[in-house]
C-alpha cells in the first residue's frame, strides 16, 4: 500500500485532513452551483444549443466528482494511517 509522508506531529497531520475534507466539500459546492448557474443562464439565452450545453455540463461535473474522490481518498488515507498507528 503506497502511504504518503506525514509530519512529525500525528495530531497535527490528523486536523489537516479533517479540515481537507470539510474544505473539499465546501469548494465543490461552490464550483457546482456556478458551473450549474452558468449552464442555466447558457441555456436561457440560447435554448437551440441545449443539447450540448447540458452535455458540457455534465462532463464538467463528472470531472469535479472524480477531483473530490481523489481528496476524499487521499484524507481518508491519512486518517486510517493515524488509526493504525495508534
Amino acid at each position: 500500500m503506497l502511504l504518503l509522508p506525514f509530519t512529525q506531529h500525528k495530531h497535527f497531520s490528523l486536523d489537516r485532513a479533517k479540515v481537507s475534507i470539510g474544505l473539499i466539500s465546501i469548494r465543490l459546492s461552490i464550483g457546482q452551483g456556478i458551473v450549474v448557474g452558468q449552464a442555466i443562464e447558457g441555456i436561457a439565452r440560447q435554448s437551440e444549443v441545449e443539447s450540448k450545453i447540458r452535455r458540457t455540463l455534465l462532463l464538467s461535473l463528472a470531472f469535479m466528482e472524480a477531483l473530490t474522490i481523489y481528496g476524499l481518498v487521499i484524507a481518508l488515507q491519512r486518517i486510517i494511517c493515524y488509526v493504525q498507528e495508534g
